[in-house]
């Protein structure tokens, strides 16, 4: 187990501590604000990358500082594709995890203040319990996002002398076959996704 797993462990451990101290019906809000998140940095997180390139040529800065710490030099191919390519896979899931935190707390405050005057349910444990179940399936939701950022980046290509610290830590990974298992699943279905624009790959 290296530090990649401790990670998801740790943001399942604590959605599940937040959904046993919510209850349910705040458990409930969150796991809506998560696939709220999900469908909004889908459809946007291409067109926010493209504004910052647009005015401020993030990706080209980046790759530039890359290129520079490789140890390559402005115009040798492929070197400055694979910089160009590893500073637009990280803008983009930037972008992604920016408008996901962004989106996920503005509907779960704004949801919060709607709901603020239901009360919970009349049976503690069995609320806290069900809160409990949620904010685990919600921390495994967050942590998969996370999982799915960080294979992003492992599977961009680096020059020959150069080697992908994150690609050998997912090679070590004893949890990484589950969160594969979890995004192929996902990907069966993405005929139907892919027609509502909410997938980034």
């Amino acid at each position: 187990m290296n530090w990649l797993d401790l990670v998801l462990l740790l943001f399942i451990g604590a959605g599940a501590w937040k959904g046993w101290r919510q209850g349910l019906i705040l458990s409930l809000l969150h796991m809506a604000a998560v696939l709220v998140g999900f469908v909004v940095a889908s459809r946007y997180a291409s067109r926010l990358a493209d504004i910052l390139d647009r005015n401020w040529h993030l990706t080209a800065q980046l790759a530039h500082a890359i290129l520079q710490y490789l140890g390559g030099r402005a115009g040798a191919f492929p070197a400055e594709e694979m910089a160009y390519r590893l500073a637009a896979t990280v803008v983009g899931g930037v972008c992604f995890l920016f408008l996901f935190l962004l989106a996920e707390r503005i509907f779960f405050f704004s949801a919060t203040a709607l709901t603020s005057l239901v009360k919970p349910l009349g049976f503690p444990l069995i609320d806290r319990a069900a809160g409990l179940f949620l904010g685990a399936l919600w921390g495994f939701l967050f942590s998969a996002i996370v999982f799915f950022l960080v294979q992003k980046v492992a599977e961009v290509s680096l020059p020959p002398h150069a080697v992908n610290p994150l690609a050998e830590v997912l090679a070590a990974s004893q949890l990484a076959p589950y969160y594969q298992g979890f995004w192929q699943a996902v990907k069966a279905f993405s005929p139907v996704l892919r027609q509502g624009g909410m997938l980034v790959w």
